[in-house]
């Protein structure tokens, strides 16, 4: 035997000359399969499958030739489906679906065979990707065809973009390069939100716009959009805004400037301005753009000569030059006041401005809206005179002249008015003046004083002895002139302040004071007690007058009385200003002065002035007179000690023994020294105290006198820690002259006595942790184990720099507690020091079972050297820790729907998420997991105690149908590490989230149980065949019933009933997806034509593996034809109006007969929805359409409809058997091919 069938699989679309098919949204396919038996025996079963989506029941029309389900050898069978083509399929540009058939051989084995020799069906969709965008703005122009903007007003852009091809577009982009445009948004479109842009689709963006002042300055905005997009085989189309015509927002302009001059002149309460020639006057010229647009070139003007450069000073605040409408332009000019405009008494000018607009025109405007700028300026007549004088006066304030000097006078005059004068008259009536006379100034010699001149007259003056007396010369000037309207202007000179000359007068007298000893070399005199000094004093007038009653006086205890002994040549008493007058004195020295070193003492002279006053001075311009006698003072101090020095090199001294020093002190020179201080700074010496040698006790160091002193010390530590005593003494004395003398004991060497010293230390380590009966401590990572450090001074000197070291890893700082009882981190002899540290317990040590340190002490002694020693005699400090090891895991199932079908099928996963957990204390290395039903992936792993891992293992296991049926999966996995000693430790998984509704498996009760759900379904699709009427009684309606298990579980006992047919049948068993096919029939009663339809109801009834039923039913209606002589409407949904006289319009068969069919109706619409054709009573031959557009106009209509698919409603009546009318409607889709 040989079993063996083929299917072939044909559509019915026509391919075009270009390849592919035009096809449009709803367009039918219809499939044809042809199936044949190619083998040799009977096969039955026959099951016909095409999985394309979409794709209708397939249902066999033909070839069946005795309805015997049977296909035999000879047969061929022909099934048909159909396809509603949608816009995936237009945007992938094809159709592709492939076929398959299978049977049931006699020996129940099967055979199968691919549509076409395993070559899929392919349709060529023809494609066209077009796109185009439309750009308006909300702005709205006036009737002088110019929108009214200011900077800030905000335009709105709408972009509407439609796709005008006939495929999808993605990634659109609407682009608008305008400077300052805001982000485009989509606003409106994207009905299904999926960022496509369908072909029915037409998306609306918007953008906003700020006006800017270069906006208004262009007069306009101008920009242009475009829009991209993306097309499905990844080409682009683009398209620009409005066809490529920028949007054009057209702005009212008004260019307009003007200008305000002001000047900075103050006018007075008499209505004018006080200015003289020169006087400069500041113009400011306030310049503001009045208009909208920006003015460049500006230029400001004012002719006035003599007017300084205008300048722009500020306003043009970004400096570029134009003056923006929101600016306004300050500038200045200067102009200096000339004689003439004071003559004419007022400043007259006008300025203007003018600029040029964007446009290229200009603006101009005049200042002050053309009223000119006037300066009223004051007019006053005035003379000033000044006089001066020759005599040059002294820092004292007074002029030194002697009778018979000249007195030069100068007046100087001015007209300080401004205008001229004539008959100019200087007097001055002092007595003795000479002439006054005009020396210069009349520069034209018309003596006519001008404005600009000044005058100068001269007179002279002879001093004489009045003047002196009088100690001043007083006098006065004036001056007169005739004004030119012949009044009279006159002044005094100086403001009426006479010209005074105030003459230096002077009474003065000098001494001068010597001695006769004579000064050594080394700057002083070696004088003795009884010694006789001599003075001599020397008095001069040194002024201009005579003075009387000259007395010189000279304090100094001892000294003789002074005699005058030479000078008054007149012996008249008067000391004369030609005289001078010398005394004499003597004076004997004492011990006080040699005690002094010094003798010092001071003259002074004294008279009577002519006018009663008097006259005194110092000697030697107050400078004492100072004899400086040589003098001598030193001092000596020895210092010892009463301890005793051992063989050793040393003496054995411990705290408190008391040392006792001697300081011998001497007078050394040959003064007597008073306040003696013995100093010893050693710190803890006792007051040193005085106790032999001051014989005659007046606390003075005679010269011949030797004085001892005694202090005594306590031994204390410092001076064992150092090893040694230090310390020197010093004397100090204050000698007559009050400057002081000293010395260092023993010639300034130190007195030392060497202490015997011994330096040890020791240290005891402790620590807080308990241990249990089992010799262990129970520890955990964490834990802080607290070390105690007692650090002891074993020796007899102190210790510092003390360090306890430990250097075990992780051991917190050492830190001193207690001990230090003065705080000065020394470790005293008498000190004992605790010191703690903490150390937390880490992973390492637990699985070391124990922690093992060891620490140590150092210090540094007194003489720099060190010493040490190690805890516990040098005994490590171990604390044993108790292990244990232990394991456990969680297992948790996600179920994963693989194909998104929101069902649970065979073939889905559950994965499997393991969490290990180290619940002992020891780490554990090469953890793995393992499961008997699925393959763990991941590992081995380590962890440390108490750490879990939930990202190392997973597994992932494949449902089977025997899972679905059984509604849940079972699972169980065990979990292995290796502690760092001993063996392995395991433990089998937990579900950390159980399912508590979910049945437990006795055999594994902490298996991770995954449930499954549960969908049963049965489908029952029946359909009548080959057509949907009937007409007489004996007509037979043949329905195909598919029942297909459409759930997930496998179902059994399958009951399939049609009562109207009879069918009544049982399928064994269906797996999910599998069907059945019954071909039945049924023939037409008179009931049936009385009733007018037949309807026939087939039930399916099924049993899920838990005998669950499961039902599933599917009606179909088949109505009676009419039968009134009448032919069926048939609408031919194509035609092709191109001129050649075949198929020109669209024709629906029938229409025309209207006792058939009355009325009717016929809409035409485009593929955007828009109604391009509408009548009533249509008419094949009258009133028909024929491409050309009778609604909306769309095209041209010469040019008529562009090829394309269209969609028609025809509305229409008919009659039927019992004479009522009744209301039709077909629809569908019309292809128009030029």
């Amino acid at each position: 035997t040989d079993a063996s069938i083929s299917i072939a699989k044909t559509n019915d679309i026509t391919v075009g000359e270009n390849g592919c098919a035009t096809l449009v949204v709803g367009d039918l396919v219809t499939y044809t399969f042809t199936v044949k038996n190619s083998g040799n025996v009977s096969l039955n079963n026959v099951n016909v499958v095409d999985n394309h989506i979409g794709l209708s029941a397939i249902a066999l029309i033909s070839g069946d030739t005795n309805n015997n389900s049977i296909l035999e050898v000879t047969e061929t069978w022909v099934y048909t489906a159909t396809y509603a083509v949608n816009q995936t399929d237009i945007d992938n540009g094809r159709i592709t679906n492939q076929a398959s058939v299978n049977a049931a051989t006699p020996d129940a084995s099967s055979v199968t065979a691919q549509s076409n020799n395993n070559i899929p069906d392919v349709i060529t969709i023809c494609t066209d990707a077009s796109i185009s965008i439309a750009k308006t703005n909300d702005i709205t122009v006036g009737e002088n065809g110019c929108a009214t903007l200011v900077v800030g007003d905000l335009v709105t852009y709408t972009f509407t973009v439609k796709n005008s091809g006939n495929v999808s577009l993605n990634n659109v982009n609407v682009v608008d390069n305008h400077i300052g445009l805001s982000a485009i948004a989509l606003i409106s479109g994207d009905t299904n939100n999926n960022s496509i842009l369908e072909v029915t689709e037409t998306w609306v963006y918007t953008a906003t716009y700020a006006v800017n002042q270069s906006d208004i300055d262009n007069g306009k905005i101008t920009n242009q959009a475009s829009v991209n997009a993306a097309t499905p085989d990844a080409s682009s189309v683009a398209a620009q805004s409005n066809n490529n015509i920028p949007d054009v927002i057209t702005i009212c302009t008004d260019a307009n400037i003007s200008i305000a001059k002001i000047n900075d002149i103050t006018k007075g309460e008499n209505g004018c301005a006080t200015l003289v020639v020169g006087d400069v006057v500041t113009y400011t010229f306030t310049v503001k753009n009045t208009g909208n647009v920006s003015l460049n070139n500006v230029n400001v003007v004012d002719n006035h000569i003599g007017l300084s450069a205008i300048a722009l000073i500020s306003g043009d605040t970004n400096k570029n030059s134009i003056l923006e409408v929101t600016e306004t332009w300050v500038y200045t000019a200067t102009y200096a006041v000339n004689q003439s405009d004071i003559d004419n008494g007022k400043i007259t000018n006008q300025a203007s401005v003018n600029a040029a607009t964007p446009a290229a025109s200009s603006v101009t405007a005049q200042s002050n809206n053309n009223i000119p700028d006037v300066i009223t300026i004051c007019t006053d007549a005035n003379i000033s005179i000044a006089k001066t004088n020759d005599i040059p006066i002294g820092e004292n304030g007074c002029a030194t002249l002697v009778v018979g000097d000249l007195v030069t006078y100068t007046f100087t005059v001015k007209n300080t008015g401004n205008v001229s004068l004539n008959n100019v008259n200087v007097v001055d009536n002092h007595i003795g003046l000479s002439a006054i006379a005009l020396i210069s100034g009349d520069i034209n010699n018309n003596s006519i004083l001008e404005v600009t001149e000044t005058w100068f007259y001269t007179a002279t003056y002879a001093v004489n002895q009045s003047d002196i007396d009088n100690g001043k010369i007083t006098n006065q000037a004036s001056v007169n002139a005739a004004t030119p309207d012949a009044s009279s202007v006159t002044a005094q000179s100086n403001n009426n302040i006479p010209d005074v000359i105030t003459i230096c007068t002077d009474a003065n007298i000098s001494i001068a004071k010597i001695n006769d000893i004579t000064i050594g070399e080394n700057g002083c005199a070696t004088l003795v007690v009884g010694d006789v000094v001599t003075y001599t004093f020397t008095v001069k007038n040194t002024g201009n007058v005579s003075l009387n009653n000259v007395n010189v006086v000279d304090n100094h205890i001892g000294l003789s009385a002074i005699a005058l002994i030479s000078g008054d040549t007149n012996n008249n008493s008067i000391l004369e200003v030609t005289e001078t007058w010398v005394y004499t004195a003597t004076y004997a020295v004492n011990q006080s002065d040699i005690d002094n070193g010094k003798i010092t003492n001071q003259a002074s002279v004294n008279a009577a002035t002519p006018d009663a006053s008097s006259v005194t001075a110092q000697s030697n311009n107050n400078i004492p007179d100072v004899i400086t006698i040589c003098t001598d003072a030193n001092i000596s101090i020895a210092k010892t000690n009463d301890i005793t020095i051992g063989e050793n090199g040393c003496a054995t001294l411990v705290v408190g023994d008391v040392v006792t020093y001697t300081f011998t002190v001497k007078n050394t020179g040959n003064v007597s020294l008073n306040n003696v201080n013995v100093v010893d700074n050693h710190i803890g010496l006792s007051a040193i105290a005085l106790i032999s040698g001051d014989i005659n006790n007046n606390s003075i160091l005679e010269v011949t006198e030797t004085w001892v002193y005694t202090a005594t010390y306590a031994v204390n530590q410092s001076d064992i820690d150092n090893g040694k005593i230090t310390n020197q003494a010093s004397v100090n004395a204050a000698t007559p002259d009050a400057s002081s003398v000293t010395a260092q004991s023993n010639n300034n060497i130190p007195d030392v006595i060497t202490i015997c010293t011994d330096a040890t230390i020791s240290i005891a380590k402790t620590n807080d942790i308990t241990i249990g009966e089992n010799g262990c401590a129970t520890l955990v990572v964490g834990d802080v184990v607290t070390y105690t450090f007692t650090v002891k001074n074993s020796g007899n000197v102190s210790l510092n720099n003390v360090n306890v070291v430990d250097n075990h890893i992780g051991l917190s700082a050492i830190a001193l507690v207690s001990g230090d009882i003065n705080n000065n981190s020394i470790l005293e002899v008498t000190e004992t020091w605790v010191y703690t540290a903490n150390y937390v317990v880490n992973q390492s040590d637990i699985d070391n079972g124990k922690i093992t340190n060891q620490a140590s002490v150092n210090a540094a002694t007194p003489d720099a050297s060190s010493v040490t020693a190690q805890s516990n005699n040098n005994i490590p400090d171990v604390i044993t820790i108790c292990t244990d090891a232990k394991i456990t895991v969680t297992k948790d199932g996600i179920y994963v729907d693989t194909n998104n079908d929101g069902i649970t099928n065979v073939g889905d996963h559950i994965n499997y998420s393991f969490v290990v957990t180290n619940t002992g204390n020891l780490t554990l290395s090469n953890i793995i997991v393992t499961d008997n039903r699925v393959t763990v992936i991941g590992g081995p792993i380590t962890l440390t105690a108490g750490m879990s891992n939930g990202t190392a293992f997973t597994a992932s296991y494949t449902v089977t149908q025997a899972d679905i049926d059984k509604g849940y999966v079972y699972n169980l996995a065990t979990s292995t590490g290796t502690p760092p000693s001993g063996d392995p430790v395991s433990a089998t998984s937990t579900d950390p989230t159980p399912c508590s509704s979910c049945p437990v498996d006795p055999s594994c009760t902490d298996c991770t149980i995954t449930p499954l759900t549960q969908t049963p379904s049965l489908t029952v699709d029946k359909i009548a065949t080959p057509d949907s009427n009937y007409t007489f009684v004996g007509d037979v309606i043949n329905y195909t019933i598919q029942v297909t298990n459409s759930g997930n579980l496998i179902l059994h006992k399958i009951e399939i009933k049609d009562p109207l047919t009879g069918l009544n049948v049982t399928i064994e068993s269906l797996i999910p997806g599998a069907f059945q096919i019954f071909n039945v029939s049924y023939t037409v009663t008179k009931n049936d034509l009385v009733v007018g339809s037949v309807t026939n109801i087939a039930t399916a009834t099924g049993l899920t593996p838990k005998d669950v039923p499961v039902n599933a039913t599917d009606t179909e209606v088949v109505d009676k034809s009419e039968v009134f002589g009448c032919r069926s409407i048939l609408v031919h949904n194509a035609f092709s109006p191109n001129g050649d006289g075949i198929n020109e319009s669209f024709v629906i068969d029938n229409i025309d007969d209207t006792d058939c069919y009355p009325d009717n109706t016929v809409e035409i619409y485009n593929r955007w929805g828009v109604l391009v054709f509408e009548t009533k009573n249509y008419s094949n031959t009258s009133n028909n359409f024929n491409g050309y557009s009778s609604g909306r106009t769309t095209v041209s209509q010469s040019s008529g409809l562009p090829s394309g698919v269209y969609f028609y409603i025809l509305k229409y009546t008919s009659v039927d058997d019992l004479g009522n009318t009744r209301v039709n409607q077909k629809d569908g889709y019309l292809y128009l091919t030029r």
